[in-house]
């Protein structure tokens, strides 16, 4: 059974059993491979294809958490940055780390503004904390 294959069918488990954070990473790697499926044509797409396909894609992800740290560290109170480097934290797996950046981003705009987070940032935590797709 293929790479493909095994995402496609963890994915279709996943989906069954209501596991959202599981469905949305497994629908990102899913779209990643056909991308990169596609970009191969007509050549055969191997597993070999498929690993590098990911890890690209993770990648991306960590490359844009970086941009995103280094926009924070200009300008700290960029809650959009905040709300962007959460996301990636979460298609990373590391959902415990995008919590714990939100309670930090609580305390900056409490010691700064004297404010909570905007809705959107608190609605995308919350969602999270349910471990719901982000």
């Amino acid at each position: 059974m293929s790479i493909t294959d095994l995402i496609a069918n963890d994915l279709t488990a996943a989906l069954r059993a209501k596991e959202a954070a599981k469905v949305s990473a497994l629908r990102m790697a899913k779209a990643a491979l056909q991308r990169a499926e596609i970009a191969k044509r007509p050549a055969a797409f191997t597993d070999e294809d498929a690993v590098k396909a990911l890890r690209a894609e993770v990648k991306k992800s960590a490359e844009a958490a970086g941009v995103y740290r280094q926009a924070i560290s200009y300008v700290s109170l960029l809650e959009a940055a905040h709300r962007e480097l959460m996301r990636c934290y979460a298609r990373q797996g590391e959902r415990g780390q995008a919590l714990r950046h939100y309670q930090s981003l609580v305390e900056l705009m409490r010691d700064e503004l004297g404010a909570p987070p905007d809705p959107e940032t608190t609605a995308l935590f919350e969602r999270l904390q349910r471990g719901e797709a982000v």
